[in-house]
């Protein structure tokens, strides 16, 4: 992003001198892009948070992009509208209230198991996470103060819930009718899904941040943090957002996986949760570790809890109400079984369960965990 602004800085600075190389497509009062003329590139960047274009003449753009995708962007979007991905999408994440209470639970055991932001006792870590949000949360549902700092640092390109709709929207410099009311329900019920995905975000780069102050201080001999200039600040500021959106950052991948992406929805955001988790345990293999039996104590014991909870009929048999549950679901899910039941469809009286979605890169930790706990309990 930075080299492609870089460049359009360069063409806007002096179009005549660099009308050879490209020129700035013009945005219509209805907020859309102009068509690319016709021997020309489109090169996007962004500034602000705010999408922005150049027209790059094809030989330059030609050079200038050193990799040509598998799927060219026009082709792909396309390739989304006949396979169902443009409606997948928005139901999946945009304009789906569920992706909120799903992602954010996910987005938590990520950041404390497969980052270095916040303490290695996961009980510590998540109680300085929930301080975090706590700093945060407000400008995060405002839109203000640290949130509009992170998009001044390009912390707002990158979310699930708006980036297929900023690619997609305006293809071509127009817009079809399915695409305007994509847009309309992603702006009003996009905004809980996108939030969902901001507090993480700001809350990593709020703890980032603070670590960066403290060290200046004592690097510098500083009385306190109000002695940092001003200029120290923006780019302290800067490695902080970067570090935030370091942890999850779905601008990056390979040709491969983001030209899967266009078939597969979010098949580049699962492989960004991969490359970043095996990343960490390549270069933390002690930390992880120590995580890891965490984690797997953790799942161990709310199962060893689970099957605590049973029913017994009048002939004495047991009725373990953990069992219940698809096997499917407790795959994906942590489960937490509740003193309550009630009646499901069938008219058959079940004991209610709270569900809370496991991130992909622990499952394969929590699933032993669990298996290897109930083949213990129920031996006793």
């Amino acid at each position: 992003n930075d080299a492609n602004k870089a460049l359009a800085n360069l063409i806007a600075s002096n179009p005549e001198k660099m009308g050879d190389l490209g020129y700035v497509i013009p945005v219509t009062k209805q907020g859309k892009f102009n068509p690319v003329k016709e021997g020309y590139s489109v090169l996007r960047y962004y500034e602000n948070g705010v999408e922005k274009r150049v027209g790059l003449k094809d030989e330059v753009s030609a050079y200038w992009n050193t990799q040509d995708p598998l799927i060219k962007q026009g082709v792909a979007h396309w390739i989304r509208i006949g396979m169902g991905g443009f409606i997948l999408r928005p139901m999946a994440t945009g304009i789906n209230i569920s992706f909120a209470f799903a992602n954010l639970p996910r987005d938590i055991q990520h950041v404390l198991t497969f980052t270095d932001n916040y303490s290695k006792f996961l009980p510590v870590a998540l109680v300085q996470l929930g301080f975090d949000y706590k700093n945060i949360i407000s400008d995060a549902v405002r839109r203000t103060g640290q949130y509009e700092d992170s998009i001044r640092e390009g912390g707002t390109r990158f979310y699930q819930a708006r980036k297929k709709q900023l690619e997609d929207k305006g293809l071509y410099g127009r817009e079809t009718e399915l695409e305007k009311g994509v847009d309309a329900a992603y702006n009003v019920l996009g905004y809980i899904n996108e939030t969902s995905e901001v507090i993480t975000r700001l809350a990593v780069r709020r703890r980032h941040l603070t670590k960066l102050k403290k060290q200046y201080v004592e690097d510098n001999g500083l009385e306190n943090e109000s002695e940092i200039s001003a200029d120290v600040l923006k780019e302290l500021g800067k490695k902080a957002t970067h570090k935030a959106r370091e942890y999850m950052d779905f601008s990056q991948g390979g040709v491969l996986s983001k030209s899967v992406d266009n078939f597969i929805p979010y098949f580049n955001a699962g492989m960004q949760a991969f490359r970043v988790a095996a990343n960490y345990i390549k270069e933390n293999p002690k930390t992880f570790l120590f995580k890891g039996v965490q984690v797997m104590a953790m799942a161990g014991g709310l199962t060893s809890y689970n099957l605590t909870w049973y029913e017994e009929d009048e002939d004495g048999n047991i009725f373990i109400d953990y069992d219940k549950i698809s096997p499917y679901i407790k795959r994906n899910n942590f489960i937490i079984l509740l003193p309550f039941t009630r009646k499901n469809k069938l008219g058959e009286i079940e004991r209610m369960h709270l569900k809370i979605p496991k991130v992909q890169s622990i499952r394969f930790l929590t699933n032993f965990s669990e298996q290897l706990t109930e083949r213990v309990v129920r031996k006793k």
